[in-house]
C-alpha cells in the first residue's frame, strides 16, 4: 500500500477516472466526487496549496483524502493548517473516500501519514471538519494522535422536508441566508461554474 500526494489540477485530472470508479463502488456522497472537489478548488483554492492524499495498491486507487494547506497568521505565529477541501465557504458532509473492505488498513495508513506530516513540521494543525462521529478513520486517527490535541464537537443531523422546487426553497430562507446563497452563486458563476437548479 502506498501514498501519493496530488498537488495540481493536472494531477487531479490524471486520476479522475479511478476516483470516479472508487466513488461509484462505495456509493459516496456528492461531496466526495472528483468533480465537486475540482470545482471547489477552482473557485476557492487561490492562495492555498493543494494536498490530495491518495492511497494505492499497485494501480488500484483505494482511498482519497482531499486536503489543502492553508498558511495562517496568529500575531507573530505563522502556522500551516491542513484542511479538507470543501469545508471553507460550503456546507456539506465530508469524509475520506475509503474502500470499505480495507477501511481499517487504509485508516491506519492515512492516520500514520497525518501524524508524520505533523511530526516532520510539514503542517502544524490538521483540521478535519464535519466528520461523522462514528467514522472508523477518525477513531484510528484519535488512537494514533498521542501527543497531539484532539477536539471534537458533534452536531446532530437535521432532517427537514424540502420544498418542491428551488424558488420555494429560496422563499423559505431568511433574508441573510438568501443573501449568502446569492453571493455564493455569484462567486461560482464568476469562476465559470455552471449552476443547474433542479
Amino acid at each position: 500500500m502506498s501514498i501519493e500526494i496530488i498537488d495540481s489540477l493536472e494531477g487531479l485530472d490524471a486520476i479522475r477516472n479511478q476516483w470516479d470508479q472508487l466513488h461509484t463502488r462505495i456509493r459516496g456522497t456528492v461531496f466526495q466526487t472528483s468533480s465537486w472537489n475540482r470545482h471547489w478548488w477552482n473557485v476557492y483554492g487561490n492562495g492555498y496549496t493543494l494536498r490530495v492524499v491518495t492511497v494505492w495498491q499497485g494501480n488500484e486507487l483505494l482511498a482519497v483524502l482531499p486536503l489543502f494547506l492553508e498558511k495562517i497568521r496568529l500575531g507573530i505565529l505563522h502556522l500551516q493548517r491542513l484542511r479538507l477541501l470543501g469545508t471553507r465557504h460550503i456546507y456539506g458532509e465530508y469524509t475520506p473516500l475509503l474502500l470499505g473492505s480495507r477501511q481499517s488498513e487504509i485508516s491506519r495508513t492515512l492516520s500514520g501519514w497525518l501524524k508524520r506530516e505533523l511530526a516532520e513540521k510539514r503542517c502544524d494543525i490538521v483540521e478535519l471538519f464535519r466528520f461523522s462521529p462514528t467514522s472508523e478513520f477518525l477513531d484510528t486517527l484519535k488512537s494514533k494522535a498521542v501527543g497531539f490535541r484532539y477536539d471534537t464537537k458533534c452536531i446532530p443531523h437535521v432532517v427537514m422536508k424540502l420544498p418542491s422546487n428551488w424558488e420555494r426553497y429560496e422563499e423559505s430562507l431568511s433574508g441573510v441566508e438568501r443573501t449568502m446563497l446569492r453571493r455564493r452563486q455569484k462567486s461560482l458563476l464568476k469562476a465559470g461554474v455552471a449552476i443547474e437548479k433542479v
